[in-house]
């Protein structure tokens, strides 16, 4: 009977762990991505937190940058959340409508809710950046390099 608990147990922790795969797995990246008229190829981490937290409004240049959000943790919003803002999701509403009552900014970022949606948008706004699940992306958006680094590259800040 013990030898039969012990096979259990053994088999539903195996079953577990291919469901629930270990965190010392490899996670994916979550790819920042602008249009490829853009003459940006590559961030580093702290600009792409004053763009993300819109303390840096432009493009080099005059052109302003039209700050794009994922509406769902499952399409990379949520490590955009730990690792770029450092916040909740309440805390980022909380965070936006602060910066639009001290006349920070005009307007919150626009919320996209499918990387379709997000591609084609980028796409066809040519000042726009956005993110997305690395395995998202396809040629009709760039990727941005984060630290001279890829969504796929190890020590890449967004995994």
């Amino acid at each position: 009977m013990k030898k039969h608990l012990i096979s259990t147990s053994l088999f539903f922790l195996l079953f577990l762990g291919s469901v629930f795969p270990s965190s010392g797995m490899a996670e994916e990246g979550v790819a920042v991505i602008v249009n490829h008229s853009n003459s940006v190829d590559s961030v580093s981490f702290r600009e792409l937190t004053q763009i993300f937290k819109q303390e840096k409004q432009f493009w080099s240049g005059t052109q302003k940058i039209y700050l794009l959000m994922m509406g769902s943790p499952q399409e990379g919003k949520d490590k955009i959340l730990s690792n770029v803002y450092q916040m909740s999701d309440d805390e980022l509403r909380k965070f936006w409508i602060s910066k639009l009552y001290r006349g920070e900014i005009t307007e919150t970022p626009k919320v996209i809710l499918t990387p379709d949606s997000m591609k084609k948008f980028v796409a066809s706004v040519s000042n726009s950046i956005g993110f997305m699940n690395a395995s998202d992306v396809d040629q009709s958006v760039k990727v941005l390099k984060i630290d001279g680094k890829g969504p796929n590259d190890e020590g890449y800040p967004l995994k």
